[in-house]
């Protein structure tokens, strides 16, 4: 069975915007850390937090300026993660690089939308119906990010959000090759995005998985507790290998995810069996470093 390639990345982080960006930070080991306040008005305001925030973001070069008003900021993030994929793999739905019905979105988030949903609701019920705009309706769901870039692109294959905790980011990439391996796309567009929100913050709070906002996260330090909560669009482009066309950056020729720490080495072993590799054959090991005590590698 043909193994999917990978054929364009893009990335909107902290580190400012492309890959470049993230590597330099990543290389200089930037901490893009800073305590902020996360308000939803008229609820009231959060005390600071630390996060790692994307500022002065502007997805026009991407998007252009038509309908950009109308999208959520998770909507933002990925769509211009994935136009700037599309641009490195050399694929222009606007140059007849693609078929629609071949192209699938599949995007990971754990709370995109959540603010604009308790935002709209809230408005509406203080203002009646008539004090919100109908336009804001397709942002208030975890969805809003795949199918309005479905919309933007004219993308007619599958359409899925996976929401399934930590290691949604991971299982998307899955799905994805799944697709393509099935031929029930020639393409995917495939990648995670999440903002830092009022209630996204409430929902990590509650379940053990922010900071105390004292201070920054420490990845592998004996002192670690919780991680620092960031936001970032990121998104990779997946080809079929009959019918890919731009340059080759990897292969996928293997993937397992858990979400239980106490699984993570049954789950790595599963991807090497999947692959017919042996430990002594990686040579690169990327792992988390988010600073939890209990999933930092």
């Amino acid at each position: 069975m043909s193994a999917p390639v990978v054929t364009g990345l893009g990335a909107i982080t902290a580190h400012g915007a492309g890959l470049d960006a993230l590597w330099k930070g990543l290389l200089a080991r930037t901490a893009p850390f800073v305590p902020r306040a996360v308000d939803l008005p008229p609820l009231a305001v959060r005390p600071p937090t630390f996060g790692a925030h994307v500022e002065a973001f502007d997805p026009t070069p991407w998007l252009g300026k038509k309908g950009v008003r109308f999208l959520n900021r998770e909507s933002r993030l990925f769509m211009s993660a994935a136009a700037m994929a599309l641009g490195a793999a050399g694929l222009d739905p606007r140059a007849g690089t693609w078929t629609p019905v071949d192209v699938a979105v599949l995007v990971a988030t754990l709370f995109a939308g959540l603010d604009d949903y308790t935002g709209f609701y809230v408005e509406g019920l203080v203002g009646g119906p008539n004090s919100v705009s109908p336009s804001r309706g397709p942002q208030t769901g975890y969805n809003a990010p795949a199918s309005q870039l479905a919309i933007h692109l004219g993308c007619e294959a599958a359409n899925i959000t996976l929401a399934g905790g930590p290691a949604a980011g991971l299982e998307v990439f899955a799905a994805a090759a799944d697709a393509l391996r099935e031929e029930r796309a020639k393409i995917a567009v495939a990648g995670a995005v999440e903002s830092i929100s009022y209630y996204g913050l409430t929902a990590l709070e509650s379940a053990g998985w922010t900071s105390d906002g004292a201070e920054p996260p420490r990845p592998f330090d004996l002192r670690r507790s919780r991680p620092a909560p960031g936001e970032a669009g990121v998104a990779i482009v997946l080809e079929h290998p009959r019918h890919a066309r731009g340059r080759t950056l990897a292969r996928l020729v293997a993937s397992a995810t858990c979400s239980d720490a106490t699984r993570a080495e049954s789950t790595l072993r599963a991807a090497l069996d999947q692959a017919g590799l042996r430990p002594a054959d990686v040579s690169a090991v990327v792992a988390s470093a988010s600073g939890h005590r209990e999933t930092d590698a």
